[in-house]
């Protein structure tokens, strides 16, 4: 399976609820039957999907699909082998075959499939634009500060840190564009958990979409990708947890946001967070939160960043992006992107203030009046 853990160390706020596939299912339901009183749906015009991938879950919310088609097994099919191209849990993926390739093969170029391909494009490309914020190759850096596999870790000292920035960097790799190639040095390590999740829920939708279903929202991990019209008509309407207080703080909807079907460039949520992974050490209390640049963790970064984007994978990567630069930094970055972005701060008191994209507000519901 994919890691848990984002390349940035970073572990998303879940944007859903994706654990409890069946208060997930009605929870979608119950978002998009609101203001439609007067407009019920036919029993059969929503199907409703769900199943295991990337060592979480995926659901599906599909509108007007056509009933003969056999929907699970396409998208299971289509998840299954996103995973086997990325995977660090198998010697065998095509991202690890990256990984292990010598430096002849590399500095030759080494060819990758299309799933791969594109995440990479992806990475590239972000991490070029927050120079250096976001960064694929920073897996040594999340191992050493106890956020990989092994969790109980002494603190890094200088020499380990330095050790580690010295295998990382997104200078160290770089993609084709005009064939499905990629560069890098022999002892960068690739890692796209960051992406992969986002991706996938771009590809199911496309798929879906290709298969002649009239829409959906898809879900993966929490981020979030609607496409096409829903069968009730009006806004897809998707769910933003609330920053929690605590690790094991119960998961709750802080806000809904309505998402219009024809508005191409905002059709993805991704939201993420530092409330639920940090580790205390020798009395020292640090995020899991790695900014790439300096090899270490991200001092009081934002609770959470919800990104609303073009496609999931582009809000998947921007969100883990801006947790690592913040608000002062990040803010005039995403909206430069046309991304619609809200920080939650956290407050000595406890509690949360936020700071948004002007466009971020007129997304969000006014769920009183539903």
């Amino acid at each position: 399976m994919i890691r848990a853990h984002r390349v940035n160390g970073e572990d998303g706020l879940l944007a859903v609820f994706p654990f409890f596939m069946p208060a997930l299912l009605a929870l979608l339901s119950v978002l998009g039957s609101c203001g439609d009183a007067h407009a019920p749906s036919p029993p059969d015009a929503v199907l409703r999907l769900q199943g295991p991938t990337m060592g979480t879950s995926w659901s599906a919310s599909l509108h007007g699909a056509d009933s003969s088609t056999p929907w699970q097994e396409r998208l299971q099919d289509e998840l299954d082998a996103i995973e086997s191209a990325l995977t660090t849990y198998r010697a065998d993926s095509e991202l690890m075959q990256l990984n292990a390739a010598s430096r002849v093969e590399t500095e030759e170029g080494f060819p990758v499939g299309e799933i791969t391909w594109g995440c990479l494009l992806v990475a590239h490309t972000l991490a070029q634009a927050t120079q250096g914020a976001f960064d694929p190759t920073i897996q040594p850096l999340v191992t050493l500060w106890g956020f990989g596999k092994e969790r109980e870790l002494p603190l890094p000292t200088e020499t380990q840190i330095e050790s580690a920035l010295a295998s990382t960097g997104w200078e160290r790799f770089s993609v084709s564009f005009d064939s499905r190639v990629v560069y890098k040095e022999e002892a960068v390590q690739l890692d796209l958990s960051a992406i992969a999740k986002g991706d996938a829920a771009d590809r199911l939708a496309a798929l879906a979409n290709e298969l002649g279903c009239g829409g959906g929202l898809i879900e993966i991990g929490g981020e979030i990708r609607v496409f096409g019209e829903r069968a009730e008509g009006g806004p897809w309407r998707v769910g933003v947890e609330a920053p929690a207080s605590r690790p094991d703080a119960p998961r709750i909807i802080g806000s809904v946001l309505e998402i219009d079907p024809g508005n191409l460039l905002l059709q993805a949520v991704a939201t993420s967070g530092d409330s639920r992974n940090w580790r205390k050490v020798d009395g020292i209390r640090f995020t899991h939160i790695i900014d790439p640049r300096t090899g270490r963790p991200v001092e009081s970064p934002p609770a959470s960043v919800t990104v609303v984007a073009p496609t999931c994978a582009i809000a998947d990567a921007w969100a883990t992006a801006l947790l690592v630069l913040g608000p002062e930094h990040g803010l005039p970055l995403a909206v430069d992107a046309e991304l619609e972005v809200c920080f939650q701060i956290r407050q000595a008191d406890g509690s949360f203030r936020s700071i948004a994209s002007e466009g971020y507000a007129p997304l969000v519901a006014n769920t009183s009046s539903h």
